[in-house]
């Protein structure tokens, strides 16, 4: 419920962090799940209108992972 209320609130950051707390495979083991979290995590930084840097950042740091490990959503 809290990961839910974070995402809702638009702090991808902390419900990140609360999966992580809750196990850290679930992240790795659920690479779409991690993949939606990201993309949220870009819709709220549009949201806040934050620098296209910052985008592009966590643009890099999603295609990074995806490259390592791309189970099927290449």
């Amino acid at each position: 419920m809290a990961v839910r209320k974070a995402v809702q609130n638009g702090n991808v950051e902390d419900a990140i962090e609360k999966v992580n707390d809750l196990n850290f495979e679930i992240l790795d083991r659920n690479p779409e799940l991690f993949f939606h979290l990201q993309q949220q995590r870009v819709i709220e930084l549009i949201r806040q209108e934050k620098p296209w840097s910052l985008l592009r950042r966590n643009f890099h740091h999603v295609a990074a992972r995806e490259k390592h490990d791309c189970c099927g959503l290449c």
